[in-house]
């Protein structure tokens, strides 16, 4: 860190290892962390029977959360394309009937889902680094999702892109820079194998 310049490492692991059954226990869940199975007015409407219904079709005779939610990621994707006329509502069930949306969009249809299927989960919010995407060099404002596993806490998966987890592209927490002009971001990539 300098006046000029912000080094961030960012790790990333591809694999998470996580042996949550499905259904999840809602009684071993801690407090805090079950108000995120709770629909939220006018965005995350998990309650709604069409995405009640479609979330337990995706969820049908899978045993592990994990699954669950590999299911659900994997289904947003391919029915979901990116509003580039930038203009759709992008609330859980506007985006379900739309099937277009801002990555918000993606991210609060992602989360209504997986809370109609029993599991928590929230929208995160954060920075996306320009390599592999649309955004200017300096980064942008971005969302994906946070799943909670009881036996591995939070894990982040893009429903743009990745299911369990995210790659280095983006920045979670304490970028204030992102998107603002004379930001730059450059990506390095070091390898480092688990043996």
């Amino acid at each position: 860190h300098s006046a000029t310049a912000v080094d961030l490492e960012i790790a990333v692991q591809r694999y998470v290892d996580t042996h949550a059954q499905y259904p999840v226990d809602m009684g071993s869940l801690p407090q805090d962390v079950q108000e995120y199975l709770l629909p939220e007015d006018g965005w995350i409407q998990s309650h709604d029977p069409e995405i009640v219904a479609k979330a337990g079709e995706l969820a049908s005779g899978l045993a592990f959360q994990a699954e669950v939610a590999e299911a659900i990621l994997s289904w947003v994707r391919a029915k979901i394309s990116f509003d580039f006329t930038f203009g759709l509502p992008y609330d859980a069930l506007s985006t379900f009937h739309n099937r277009s949306a801002l990555c918000g969009g993606f991210a609060n249809l992602a989360v209504a889902l997986m809370r109609a299927a029993g599991i928590p989960a929230r929208v995160h919010l954060g920075c996306l680094a320009s390599e592999g995407w649309a955004v200017p060099i300096q980064g942008g404002w971005h969302a994906w999702v946070e799943t909670y596993f009881p036996d591995v806490g939070w894990v982040a998966s893009d429903p743009q892109t990745t299911a369990n987890f995210i790659d280095t592209s983006h920045i979670s927490v304490g970028f204030h820079q992102c998107g603002r002009a004379g930001t730059t971001i450059r990506r390095t990539s070091h390898l480092v194998t688990l043996s």
